[in-house]
C-alpha cells in the first residue's frame, strides 16, 4: 500500500516536471512570436496607414494570448491521456481526448444499420450526422468487432448487422 503511493506521488511529480517544462517552451514561443510581430508592425508600417497598424496592434496581442492559452490546456489534456493510458483506463483517456463520442457514433450506427436491415455509408452518414470518411472509420471499427458485416465492393458495398 506504501509503495503504491509513493509510486503516485513520482508519477504526480513527473507529470508536473512535464507539464512544466510545456509551459515554458509555450512561454518562448509567445515571446519569440511577439518579438517577431514586432519586426513585421516596423517593416508594415512602410505600407500601411497609421490606423490600420494600429487595428492590428489592438487584435494581435489577444489572439496571440488565445493562441498561448489554447496551447497551455492542450499539452495539459495531452499529460492527462498519456497518465491514463499508461494506467490502462483507455476509455476514460478517449473521454478525456475528446473523442468520447466515438461510442456514442458507433451505437447510433449500429442502431440504424440494424432498423433499416440493410444500409450504404452515404445513408448512415445522412442518418447519425457524421461525415462519409468519419462513417468509413467506425464502419471499420465495427467490422473488425464482428458488429457489422459488409457485402459488396466499392459504391455497391452495403452494411448488415450481426446484431
Amino acid at each position: 500500500m506504501i509503495k503504491s503511493g509513493i509510486e503516485r506521488d513520482r508519477n504526480k511529480s513527473v507529470l508536473i516536471d512535464v507539464f512544466n517544462s510545456g509551459y515554458f517552451i509555450a512561454l518562448l514561443l509567445f515571446l519569440a512570436g511577439s518579438i517577431g510581430s514586432l519586426c513585421d508592425g516596423v517593416i508594415a508600417l512602410r505600407g500601411l496607414g497609421i490606423a490600420e497598424l494600429a487595428a492590428i496592434g489592438i487584435v494581435y496581442p489577444y489572439t496571440k494570448t488565445m493562441e498561448f492559452i489554447s496551447l497551455l490546456f492542450s499539452s495539459g489534456s495531452q499529460v492527462i491521456v498519456g497518465r491514463k493510458i499508461g494506467q490502462n483506463k483507455f476509455e476514460e483517456a478517449e473521454k478525456t481526448s475528446g473523442n468520447g463520442k466515438t461510442a456514442d457514433n458507433k451505437q447510433a450506427i449500429i442502431e440504424f444499420i440494424t432498423q433499416k436491415g440493410i444500409a450504404k455509408t452515404a445513408e448512415i452518414a445522412d442518418a447519425v450526422g457524421l461525415s462519409q470518411p468519419r462513417v468509413r472509420v467506425l464502419l471499420a471499427e465495427l467490422i473488425s468487432e464482428g458488429i457489422i458485416e459488409p457485402q459488396g465492393e466499392g459504391r455497391a458495398r452495403v452494411y448488415t448487422s450481426k446484431v
